[in-house]
């Protein structure tokens, strides 16, 4: 049932019923699923236990994500609502996802929703349009857009669809049967087709990095080396031949170019004048009072380091961290746990990269991700610990076998008086001795097993090595931030 309750969500945020008719909305669809799947987690087999609770360095790091936002960033409760049922949310998908075949199902649903929504994106040109998507195109000088609220631009479309292109091919293409291979080929023409009619310029740059990623993870070296020269040469030339890229050229004539650099400027700007930040969905409002006029930040970390402070976007980009951190130092033993893996990469790759160009810090689409990489580690976490205790019972020492107790001398086992020894001359001993069979021989003691060198320890909590590398990886976001903003 808890599964179920998780699917619900999913299939609300992706599809978003509520957003079709005013009476679905007035059901208020988001708050009955949330009940739901929080009320499943206690009703389900096993029930909830504290034991399941704060098992990974991902939740530690998302409750004290929530404890900063709650005491020191300057935001109303109306603004922080969202974000508080967001991490809510994080939680239950998190304790939903407690097997790995689950986990795995949860990407193939997860893949059918976003594949809906390309199937409803591009059937609107073609006379299905019951969201009013045909008018939105229209507005956007005919690139490509949906009538949901998180799809309602062709940027935003572009970014939300990006990451099916990874999971239809590992999910049908990668290590699987011809007729499989085919059918996932198939299907990959679509959100391509889609990304197209978007026209979206950080929509290409994202699946450019993306398409880096799922050509080269796993590769040997030497393919990972032609790869990224290949990709760096003939990839980019030809990536420069798609709508629109040629703006890239000189971003400062491009007036949309020229606002996203004005935003970024102000955002670095707020970040370092307040050191908790603005406060949450207050960036707009600011930025109005500046400069006249209302205008999102069109990036998770302009977003984040305006809003929550320097701090605020330490943690948000230790949560991406954490991920990163699993999935390239997990060690998979089979083909199905390889290739979540890779999705979940694939899926972490596009959304750090989009981050710097759509501003989806407070999406659901940073939960599910962040649920399904802490799903995954605590699957590898709990298989770590098995093999750990099936070492320590194998190499236990085997315990003595039970000796009967030797006769006394005098005396039959049976605690009766022996009867009396005949005394014997030293010629019938040795008479005696000799005609007796010889002892067999002692056995040699078997030489020692050598110790087997402990297996390292899963990844438990975050250590020093791990706060240093997030601040520095933050040093690094903010460092790129002013090298934009100088260069162009």
């Amino acid at each position: 049932m808890d599964f179920a309750a998780i699917i619900a969500y999913l299939f609300v945020y992706c599809i978003r019923p509520h957003e079709w008719s005013s009476a679905l909305s007035s059901l208020r669809p988001v708050t009955l699923v949330m009940a739901f799947a929080i009320l499943a987690l206690f009703f389900r087999d096993g029930g909830l236990r504290r034991s399941q609770l704060m098992r990974t360095p991902h939740e530690w790091l998302m409750l004290l994500y929530l404890g900063y936002l709650f005491f020191f960033v300057p935001s109303d409760g109306e603004s922080l609502a969202p974000v508080r049922n967001s991490i809510i949310i994080y939680f239950v998908i998190t304790l939903a996802l407690n097997s790995f075949e689950r986990l795995r199902m949860f990407l193939y649903w997860w893949c059918g929703f976003l594949m809906t929504i390309v199937f409803l994106a591009i059937a609107s040109q073609f006379g299905f349009d019951p969201l009013g998507s045909a008018y939105l195109t229209q507005v956007f000088q005919d690139r490509l857009t949906l009538g949901l609220s998180i799809y309602h631009n062709p940027n935003a479309l572009a970014h939300n669809v990006l990451p099916v292109l990874g999971m239809l091919y590992f999910l049908f293409i990668w290590r699987r049967p011809f007729f499989l291979k085919e059918i996932g080929a198939l299907l990959m023409i679509l959100p391509l087709w889609c990304i197209f009619l978007t026209r979206s310029k950080g929509g290409f740059l994202s699946g450019f990095v993306a398409s880096i990623i799922v050509l080269s993870a796993g590769r040997p070296i030497w393919v990972k080396i032609a790869v990224w020269v290949l990709s760096i040469t003939v990839g980019w030339t030809a990536m420069m031949t798609l709508p629109r890229m040629q703006e890239l050229r000189n971003p400062r004539r491009e007036a949309g170019m020229q606002t996203r650099l004005l935003l970024w400027e102000h955002g670095l700007k707020a970040m370092r004048e307040n050191t908790y930040g603005v406060g949450i969905n207050q960036f707009a409002g600011h930025f109005s009072r500046s400069h006249g006029f209302e205008k999102a930040s069109h990036s998770s970390y302009v977003t984040v380091g305006a809003e929550q402070g320097f701090w605020g976007l330490m943690l948000f980009v230790g949560a991406l961290y954490c991920c990163g951190r699993t999935l390239v130092t997990t060690k998979t033993a089979s083909d199905e746990e390889e290739r979540v893996r890779r999705i979940l990469i694939v899926a972490l790759v596009c959304y750090v990269v989009s981050s710097w160009m759509i501003a989806w810090a407070y999406h659901g689409g940073f939960i599910l991700l962040m649920a399904c990489v802490t799903a995954f580690h605590r699957h590898f976490q709990e298989k770590a610990l098995r093999e750990t205790e099936t070492d320590e019972e194998s190499t236990a020492p085997l315990p003595l076998p039970a000796m009967a107790a030797m006769p006394v001398a005098g005396t039959l086992p049976g605690g009766a008086i022996a009867p009396p020894v005949s005394a014997r001359s030293g010629l019938e001993i040795i008479q005696s001795a000799a005609s007796a069979p010889a002892a067999p021989p002692l056995a040699t003691p078997a030489p020692a097993e050598e110790e087997k060198p402990a297996k390292p320890r899963f990844w438990q909590r975050l250590g020093f090595w791990d706060l240093a590398l997030i601040f520095v990886v933050t040093r690094l976001v903010i460092a790129f931030w002013e090298y934009v903003l100088t260069k162009y």
